[in-house]
């Protein structure tokens, strides 16, 4: 995996090819898709596919043992995209599974990286950044919010942040935990291993939105070539691409 210390960190292929080894079963797919929330054993459904002796064209769908399903997710394991953990139930304990959305981020970003290398190749220059396809993004409740952040890159694209109204200072906080030091964070990214704890903060004075770099480690990037860090703030404006990490945020202030 890249080193999450540096944005630009170099593609490890052999790890890389391990892990899309392991990805390149049916099976193993349709598992880690039911694996976004913790699952035991006995909620994984998969199925394999069987073909009559009398008719090549006749297939059924026969489902996976629980061993079968258990041998899958070891193999998953073995390449850090699944985790266990043991969940306490009355007088009794269940091994749960769940898939890790930060490493399978950093395999997507591999994937692009290598991707953006063969496209600069092939065109003999940069690719276009400033081309970003834009999911349909979720509708919460939105009423109370002055602007909204929509995720436009990452796990789960087209996410939608309310900056709702809320006490003097307005400030919204985006960062890589729900909470930091008691704080809550508005704009949690807690896939993208190379957004810092407390990465950045929105502000809203005066009918103006600003952005400031909470001091992140990898710094803050608008519309792909304003760099901010150190507590370096810019005003925003609707329309705005804000870079965090690896993901992307779009400012909507209409």
């Amino acid at each position: 995996m890249p080193d999450p210390q540096s944005p630009g960190g170099k593609v490890d292929t052999e790890r890389l090819s391990l892990v899309l080894s392991a990805l390149g079963n049916r099976q193993r797919l349709d598992i880690l898709r039911q694996l976004t929330t913790p699952k035991n054993v006995g909620e994984i459904e998969a199925y394999r596919e069987e073909t009559s002796k009398d008719a090549e064209s006749d297939t059924r769908e026969i489902p996976l043992t629980r061993q079968a399903i258990l041998s899958h997710i070891d193999k998953l394991e073995e390449v850090d995209l699944v985790e266990t953990r043991v969940a306490q139930g009355e007088g009794s304990h269940t091994k749960e599974y769940y898939a890790r959305e930060d490493h399978l981020f950093m395999v997507l970003e591999e994937v692009r990286t290598l991707g953006n290398l063969a496209m600069e190749s092939a065109a003999g220059g940069v690719p276009d950044r400033t081309r970003v396809q834009q999911s349909e993004p979720e509708t919460p409740e939105t009423e109370d919010a002055l602007a909204q952040l929509i995720l436009i890159r990452g796990i789960r694209e087209g996410r939608v942040f309310p900056l709702r109204s809320k006490a003097e200072p307005m400030e919204w906080l985006v960062g890589r935990e729900r909470q930091v030091g008691g704080e809550e964070v508005d704009v949690p990214l807690e896939y993208d291993l190379f957004i810092s704890r407390k990465h950045a903060v929105l502000t809203h004075e005066g009918g103006t939105f600003r952005l400031r770099d909470a001091e992140s480690l990898n710094g803050t990037i608008v519309n792909w070539d304003q760099e901010l860090r150190g507590g370096d703030e810019v005003e925003l404006t609707h329309g705005d691409v804000i870079g965090v990490g690896r993901s992307l945020l779009l400012f909507r202030n209409p």
